[in-house]
C-alpha cells in the first residue's frame, strides 16, 4: 500500500516533467539493499513509468555509514551527479532514511548554482533542523513521507521542518 501511494505521487510528477531524471538514493547500512537499484521492486516500477515520459531513473550509492563526516563525503559525489546533467534538466531527489540527509548536503553544495531540484521525496528521514534544513532557494519542492509509528525520526521532528515549499504525508 505504501509503495502504491508513493510511487502514484511520483508518477504524478512524471506527467508535468520532459527531460527529467530520478536519483534514488538508499539510507544507513542500506548501500546493498536492492529496492533502489535496477532489479528491485521500486526502481524497476519508476524506471517503467519513467521510461513513458523521456526520463530517467539512476542510483546514487554511498557508503551508507553512519556518520556524518560519511554523508558529507557522499554528498559531494552526489552533488557532482547533479550538476553532470544539463541545467535545463529536471532533477528529482528520492532519498531514504540518512539518505535524506546525503541529498540534503548535496542541495546545499548546489545553492550557489543555477542547478535547482525540481522535487525531492524524503522517506523517514531523521530529520536534525540545526545540520540538515533543506535549503529551499535550490529546491522547488521539498515532500517528506513520515510514519506516526516510527521510533527514530519522529512526526513533530518532521513538522519542524516544515518550511515554505515543503509537503508532508503521513503514511
Amino acid at each position: 500500500m505504501v509503495l502504491r501511494i508513493l510511487l502514484f505521487i511520483l508518477f504524478s510528477q512524471l506527467l508535468n516533467a520532459s527531460q527529467g531524471v530520478y536519483i534514488i538514493v538508499h539510507g544507513t547500512w542500506a548501500s546493498k539493499s536492492a529496492w533502489s537499484k535496477p532489479g528491485g521492486d521500486f526502481f524497476d516500477a519508476l524506471e517503467a513509468v519513467a521510461a513513458h515520459h523521456d526520463c530517467c531513473v539512476v542510483s546514487y550509492t554511498w557508503s551508507g555509514k553512519i556518520d556524518n563526516k560519511s554523508r558529507q563525503h557522499s554528498a559531494k559525489g552526489l552533488a557532482k551527479l547533479i550538476a553532470s546533467y544539463p541545467e535545463d534538466m529536471n532533477i528529482f531527489l528520492v532519498c531514504h532514511s540518512h539518505g535524506v540527509n546525503v541529498g540534503i548536503l548535496a542541495c546545499k553544495e548546489l545553492e550557489n548554482t543555477n542547478r535547482h531540484i525540481a522535487a525531492f521525496y524524503a522517506l523517514a528521514a531523521p530529520v536534525n533542523t540545526h545540520s540538515y534544513m533543506p535549503p529551499m532557494n535550490s529546491i522547488n519542492y521539498f515532500y517528506c513521507f513520515f510514519s506516526f509509528n516510527d521510533l527514530v525520526q519522529t512526526c513533530s521532528a518532521c513538522m519542524r521542518a516544515y518550511i515554505q515549499n515543503i509537503r508532508t504525508l503521513q503514511i
